[in-house]
């Protein structure tokens, strides 16, 4: 149990602690089983956890199944810490004498689900922030269609103005002297005056038409948007006298309809947006909870078949070295080397078959992933658009491996399947990642498939530039990188 990934621990009836495993003590900052064998597991919980925690306890010793709970512990240095226990009862003669229990850190998901919940009430503000304001565009349009000065014209038969109201300087901007006694075409565009006279027929056939929307020109030429409703005038004996026009500029609620239907798809893109972001949060939480497990395995070949002639290299831990090359063979050689010959524990993520990199490289136990979205039996394979799944696996093996190795060939592939900002993040997250652990990181790239700025950004994440197979005199402007390299084979973190 003290190899365990986990804390577990053991409580007496009194729920005093007779084990600890060493992960468990490393949880809590203690450095010798004597600070917490014999202490009550209540000094450990945090006193918003306390009544829970307590209650199972109690539960569970009367023989009651407690399934997996969260709580808060604290540390000795006071942090504290999210875990999830799971316990079972021991039992002696029957009775139950204390409890088995183990407890997972779930402290970064917490964090990340606060995260979530608070990108999401961010987003759910702004949404109700829109709303608001498309609610304040329907009450101005409320007020302006109240409130508005209608223009009425009074027409005679032969289409001359008549009649025009103060509704009607205002919306045209002409006085009524100045337009009593002309045609009613002159505040019509040309283009329109046919569709107008179509109007007149239909109202001369009906006796009305109502709320026909049209445009009108303003004394200063200015086009105007108009609602418009014509009733036929007659004298008592049926003899038509002219037409009555009751005009109201819709302009300003033709702009504001505009700014609704522009608002609404805001909306609209503003809530797929949020719902598009809870779904990779969610994803994202579960994926990271699932992260395939890579064992790091060490694989050594057999003495007396390395190249003699081979060209030696040698990697700094702690390290990112990008391969510049227009195929991997380069950086397919330095990783085999330095797991085969100098003992690295190695990973290679790669867009190749793994089968022709085994018989090609000898890589028989080395674990592979596979860039593919097809499943392939008996292979690790891992989709080029699942970012956070591959991150995962990465993290993974480097919190697992002391002394290793990690090669990502198929970068252009991962940047085709994405996009460059979300693979430049995941190598700036690796390269954080390797300079705090004992492991390098090998980068294969073809500066060919992306543009300049890409290949700079990438080099930036790099400690050291190799140039690969179809470079140019790269002995020559790396030879401080050849026969530098030489790892003791009897040294003691290698047996």
């Amino acid at each position: 149990m003290d190899h365990a990934q986990e804390s577990v621990y053991a409580l007496d009836h009194q729920g005093k602690f007779i084990y600890m495993n060493k992960h468990g003590m490393r949880k809590l900052g203690l450095k010798d089983s004597s600070e917490i064998l014999g202490t009550d597991f209540r000094t450990l919980v945090a006193p918003e956890s306390l009544e829970l925690t307590v209650g199972n306890f109690i539960k569970r010793l009367k023989g009651e199944e407690i399934p997996p709970y969260e709580c808060i512990i604290v540390q000795k240095d006071g942090t504290k810490l999210y875990v999830e226990l799971s316990g079972t009862p021991i039992t002696e003669g029957g009775k139950v004498q204390g409890e088995w229990g183990i407890a997972r850190d779930i402290t970064q998901r917490k964090a990340k689900e606060t995260e979530a919940k608070a990108r999401s009430r961010i987003l759910e503000e702004e949404v109700e922030s829109r709303i608001r304001q498309a609610r304040v565009y329907e009450r101005n349009i409320e007020i302006f269609m109240r409130d508005s000065n209608d223009g009425i014209i009074i027409i005679d038969p032969d289409m001359n103005i008549t009649s025009w109201n103060r509704g009607a300087e205002y919306i045209f901007g002409q006085k009524a002297e100045d337009v009593i006694g002309r045609p009613l075409s002159t505040i019509i565009p040309p283009e329109l005056r046919i569709e107008f006279e179509s109007v007149i027929s239909e109202v001369e056939k009906r006796g009305y038409i109502r709320n026909f929307e049209t445009e009108r020109l303003r004394k200063d030429g200015t086009r105007i948007h108009i609602q418009s409703t014509i009733n036929i005038i007659k004298d008592e004996t049926g003899q038509k006298l002219g037409f009555a026009e009751v005009t109201r500029d819709i302009t300003e609620q033709k702009r504001m309809q505009q700014d609704l239907l522009r608002n609404k798809i805001e909306l609209e893109q503003a809530y797929e947006k949020l719902k598009q972001h809870n779904i990779k949060l969610e994803d994202s939480v579960r994926m990271l909870e699932s992260t395939l497990k890579i064992k790091p395995v060490r694989e050594l070949a057999a003495p007396g078949t390395e190249d003699a002639s081979a060209v030696e290299y040698h990697l700094e831990p702690r390290r990112c070295y990008l391969v510049k090359e227009s195929d991997p063979t380069t950086a397919m050689t330095i990783f085999s080397r330095m797991v085969l010959h100098k003992g690295l524990h190695g990973l290679l993520i790669t867009r190749t078959l793994p089968i022709r990199i085994r018989e090609k490289y000898n890589l028989q136990k080395t674990p592979i992933v596979w860039l593919t979205t097809n499943r392939q039996p008996g292979e690790t394979c891992v989709s080029p658009t699942a970012i956070a799944e591959l991150s995962g696996v990465l993290v993974s093996f480097l919190d697992q491996t002391k002394d290793g190795i990690i090669l990502i060939e198929g970068l252009e592939y991962l940047i085709s399947q994405n996009n460059f900002r979300s693979i430049l993040n995941l190598l700036q997250l690796m390269n954080d990642k390797i300079m705090i652990s004992d492991s390098r990181l090998l980068i294969t790239l073809d500066p060919a498939t992306i543009d300049e700025k890409e290949v700079h950004l990438v080099q930036k994440e790099a400690s050291e530039f190799i140039e690969g197979k179809g470079s140019v005199d790269f002995s020559k402007r790396y030879e401080h990188l050849l026969d530098r390299f030489s790892y003791e084979s009897d040294r003691p973190d290698r047996t």
